[in-house]
């Protein structure tokens, strides 16, 4: 293929696919760009259709900290340059060192899925304040294919099997995403890696080779680079097979996914929405695949854009019979089942383990339950709107996000108006037991902790001098954060 055939191929796809999809003209849409081959021809071809389309485009650049800082600062300096070359305006999100592997640790999952789940955060994050309904990234026709090819051999069900859809939900978990109903698009879905290296050389574009790419440490690399060119060269053909199953695999998820929507459907338990509940009989009536379904849409719920939840996880619950007595039925992977009565409850749950601890990242207003002990909430408000001794409240201007909650690590230190402390020390003074530390929050933003919470184990939160105690000590137009932790 000529690089001339690869440049029109990839300017008619994503044409025709934002016409599809971006009806509304003057909407506004944010491309994910990290600076690699992908994402720079994803920018480069919607800025070629923005103006004729008539949308807005802006980028957004998410530094994972992963890598050294000097990686990350020429990667950041390559979009900055190539934003400035076109005249897209750039959103710059950083996720601090050790973020990731906090996020990993706390919820079980791989290195690759906890970046992929802050970066879809931080994403969401950039899209709110552009004010945009879209994100775009640069997923191509060989990332679904190998995609698919993966989660066959992790012996994923329909929905899996059914790759990466061209439009939808954005995933990650996180409200922002949920509340603004932000789409994630994938213009280059139909584009293969070859007609994106056409288009790249046609256009003299240049890009940041991540290493990280082709370290066979990680499996997907391993389907890319070891797999798929095996198949290349034994089962001419298979691309188009793959296709073909994954239509028909995103077929029967629909189906099953409407039919155990009818035949079980899950309603709110309570106010905030954080616990969900379907009626037991209907729940131990349904057949194995529905059953199964059936719990994936309650995670999906409490999760929106989640990480998809193992099979495996689920399958003692799809198999059993119902219970004689009451109480939990299954928990892990930030589910909590329990039959109570007539009812199947279904909640989200902190896995209390003081090796990996619990991270979440703040973007939006939240609550989530602290293992049994109490449920933490974060909203922003206006001082003005603050009583005092009502939570803890923390100026928003003094707070460099993003602002993570979390469970304590090794060498912690609080800097108080007495000076530094190490937390530690704070929670043998507290004579907390060793569960009991594994729990307390901590609340931590880019320059450090702001505050440890002690309640409701009945001890003080104790601030830093970067935050307030009361609504009352801030101004009455400043803007607040204000947090509680209130027991069960």
């Amino acid at each position: 293929m000529s690089s001339t055939q690869g440049r029109r191929s990839v300017t008619e796809h994503v044409a025709a696919f934002c016409s599809r999809y971006i009806p509304k003209q003057g909407a506004a849409v944010v491309a994910a760009v990290s600076g690699g081959r992908d994402s720079v021809a994803l920018l480069r071809a919607l800025c070629s259709v923005s103006a004729a389309l008539r949308f807005e485009l802006h980028a957004a650049h998410v530094s994972h900290g992963l890598r050294n800082a000097e990686s990350h600062a020429r990667e950041q300096r390559s979009v900055e340059q190539l934003c400035a070359e076109l005249g897209v305006p750039l959103v710059v999100r950083y996720i601090p060192p050790g973020t990731v592997a906090a996020e990993a640790g706390g919820t079980g999952s791989g290195l690759e899925a906890a970046a992929r789940q802050l970066r879809y955060r931080a994403l969401a994050d950039a899209a709110a304040e552009c004010n945009a309904e879209y994100v775009a990234t640069g997923h191509h026709l060989d990332d679904h294919l190998e995609t698919c090819l993966y989660r066959f051999l992790r012996g994923s069900g329909p929905g899996g099997l059914a790759g990466i859809p061209e439009y939808g939900p954005l995933p990650g978990r996180g409200t922002i995403a949920a509340e603004r109903r932000l789409c994630v698009l994938r213009p280059l879905l139909s584009v293969t890696r070859v007609e994106i290296e056409a288009y790249i050389a046609e256009l003299g574009l240049e890009y940041i080779d991540d290493e990280s790419n082709r370290s066979l440490r990680f499996a997907r690399n391993r389907v890319r680079a070891k797999l798929m060119p095996l198949l290349e060269r034994e089962f001419a053909g298979y691309r188009s097979s793959v296709r073909a199953g994954a239509r028909r695999h995103a077929e029967l998820a629909t189906f099953l996914s409407t039919e155990a929507a009818s035949r079980c459907p899950w309603y709110t338990a309570d106010d905030s929405g954080s616990t969900l509940r379907c009626e037991a009989e209907r729940f131990y009536a349904l057949p194995p695949p529905l059953r199964r379904e059936a719990l994936l849409q309650a995670y999906d719920r409490l999760f929106p854009g989640g990480e998809p939840l193992s099979h495996r996880f689920l399958e003692p619950l799809v198999g059993s019979t119902r219970p004689r007595h009451d109480g939990t039925v299954l928990r892990g992977a930030g589910l909590h089942l329990r039959l109570s009565r007539d009812g199947l409850f279904c909640a989200s749950d902190v896995v209390l383990n003081a090796k990996k601890g619990y991270v979440f990242v703040v973007l939006k207003d939240m609550s989530v339950p602290i293992g049994a002990v109490g449920m933490l909430s974060i909203t922003t408000t206006s001082a003005g709107d603050c009583t005092a001794g009502a939570g803890l409240f923390v100026d928003r201007a003094v707070v460099k996000g993003p602002l993570l909650v979390r469970s304590r690590r090794h060498g912690d230190t609080l800097k108080t108006v007495a000076g530094t402390k190490k937390i530690k020390n704070i929670f043998s003074a507290w004579g907390l037991s060793e569960e009991q530390k594994s729990l307390v929050p901590v609340l931590e933003d880019r320059e450090g902790v702001l505050a440890v919470l002690g309640a409701p184990f009945e001890r003080p939160d104790m601030l830093s001098a970067r935050a307030a105690s009361t609504g009352a000590e801030l101004g009455p137009t400043a803007g607040a954060v204000r947090i509680t932790f209130d027991g069960v």
